[in-house]
């Protein structure tokens, strides 16, 4: 079930509390809080350290767990403040077993790397997403829609590819466009998966259900939540399709964490 939601007399219902992350004794009562809180008798109070995750009950300014780039820490006056928060190196995602302002093996930012022999992370050569740790200048990974070039270098793949080896070549197309000779071409028909020999369409894509010989919208797996895919304009979260924001309507598809664009639409790009 979505968080900030309970189920109570056979009804799906939203907390009261807000920032409940689930919720019970008819939507009043917190069994579980929002990252930043700690359960207390059915409330959830605000941690003392705007970077902790979690914190004791009993002391809203003793931090167990922390955001990514903080780890918990103590000190002479642990007794009476407990644990708290401080940063790891710059650009670094966990810090927990080398502590505060170092940086754990492999858990440096997309961009950055650890090189051999030292705690804290440094920035690859040339827009690298994924280095070499004892050699900035060797890319190892290019990341999505860019491929390695003949020098190690990263570029972009054409605009249509998912992804490529050369400016020239794809090896994966975008939602939309199908590969032939390494190009990627328009798929016309789409959402439309099957065209019969009278170019009408009999079959669609998951999301959509054929209404006659088009393809339209199929939303029914939300009903009762058993979703897999979901059309174009919808992301999928918790096996249910939601229509991305209004702030991306010229989007195509977006994430399934925030509704973020991740592809947009013809005859627009991203700013």
């Amino acid at each position: 079930m979505q968080n900030g939601y309970a189920f109570f007399e056979g009804i799906i219902m939203q907390c009261v509390n807000p920032i409940c992350q689930t919720c019970t004794g008819g939507i009043y009562l917190c069994t579980s809080c929002v990252n930043g809180y700690s359960l207390q008798n059915g409330n959830c109070l605000a941690c003392l350290d705007l970077n902790a995750l979690t914190c004791l009950p009993t002391n809203l300014n003793y931090s167990i767990t922390c955001s990514p780039g903080y780890t918990t820490a103590s000190s002479a006056s642990a007794v009476s403040t407990g644990g708290f928060c401080l940063p790891c190196s710059a650009n670094c995602l966990k810090c927990d077993f080398n502590g505060p302002y170092n940086c754990d093996a492999f858990q440096c930012t997309l961009g950055f790397v650890q090189l051999l022999g030292t705690t804290n992370c440094t920035a690859c050569l040339n827009s690298c997403p994924v280095c070499d740790n004892n050699n900035l200048n060797l890319c190892i990974d290019c990341g999505p829609r860019r491929y390695k070039d003949n020098t190690s270098q990263c570029s972009a793949c054409p605009a249509t590819c998912a992804t490529c080896t050369s400016e020239t070549i794809c090896t994966a197309c975008l939602v939309g466009y199908s590969l032939a000779n390494g190009i990627c071409t328009s798929n016309l028909g789409y959402p439309c998966a099957v065209t019969g020999v009278n170019a009408e369409c009999t079959q669609c894509f998951e999301g959509y259900r054929l209404n006659g010989t088009v393809c339209a919208i199929d939303l029914s797996c939300n009903n009762i939540s058993a979703c897999i895919t979901c059309p174009y304009e919808y992301y999928l979260f918790n096996s249910t399709c939601l229509i991305c924001p209004e702030l991306t309507r010229h989007c195509l598809t977006c994430d399934s964490y925030e509704g973020n664009c991740v592809l947009c639409k013809k005859g627009y790009y991203f700013i």
